[in-house]
């Protein structure tokens, strides 16, 4: 087999805490504009949100790994940003 195991963890040495903040930031992001999102869709069209939320977010997503030598607090910033981006897709 050629499976290789990568993780970023042992590459940072990220502790437990550290790595379940990155990971839950997204949501933190996603729950912030939650409920005050549905009347900006309605004003400026689905079609438009939709194709700002997807293209924010594959910048957000290749800019990851250039960040993460900054620090596991600048990956959490760029989650939590991700999180308010991707908000506008469920409302489309």
């Amino acid at each position: 087999k050629w499976i290789i195991e990568f993780s970023y963890a042992q590459i940072y040495n990220w502790t437990e805490i550290e790595k379940s903040r990155i990971l839950s930031s997204f949501f933190w992001g996603y729950l912030a504009l939650q409920v005050a999102f549905g009347p900006i869709v309605e004003k400026f069209g689905s079609k438009t949100i939709l194709a700002i939320s997807v293209s924010l977010t594959s910048v957000l997503t290749v800019v990851i790994p250039f960040i993460s030598d900054a620090g596991y607090v600048a990956i959490m910033i760029l989650r939590i940003l991700q999180g308010l981006v991707q908000v506008r897709m469920m409302f489309t």
